[in-house]
């Protein structure tokens, strides 16, 4: 799960760091950013089975929406740093679930 630990350690650096990865910092553009680090991830055999990402954002608070949470979250009237900072804690923390599963068998 070498893999899975860089990923979450990259989303790490990015909390530290938003604006070296995203510009303009913005919460469309780092929704953006982060649709694009989903994209790379699955395409490298790390995809989050749908199930699993529903059950952390019930767990979180959120509710599994084809927009996502952000929109939820605007409306319980959170600044857009914060939600990028949920945002961010919610990949990290799926990809922690995501190493903790057994291995698909093929």
């Amino acid at each position: 799960m070498q893999s899975i630990e860089k990923l979450i350690q990259n989303l790490q650096q990015v909390q530290k760091q938003k604006g070296m990865f995203v510009f303009p910092l913005d919460l469309p553009s780092f929704e953006n950013f982060l649709n694009g680090f989903r994209a790379a991830a699955s395409a490298c055999g790390c995809e989050i089975p749908r199930k699993l990402r529903q059950e952390v954002l019930t767990a979180r608070g959120w509710k599994f929406a084809a927009a996502g949470p952000a929109p939820q979250m605007k409306a319980k009237g959170m600044a857009d740093d914060a939600i990028m900072n949920e945002l961010l804690e919610i990949e990290i923390d799926l990809l922690g679930k995501l190493a903790k599963l057994p291995p698909k068998k093929p």
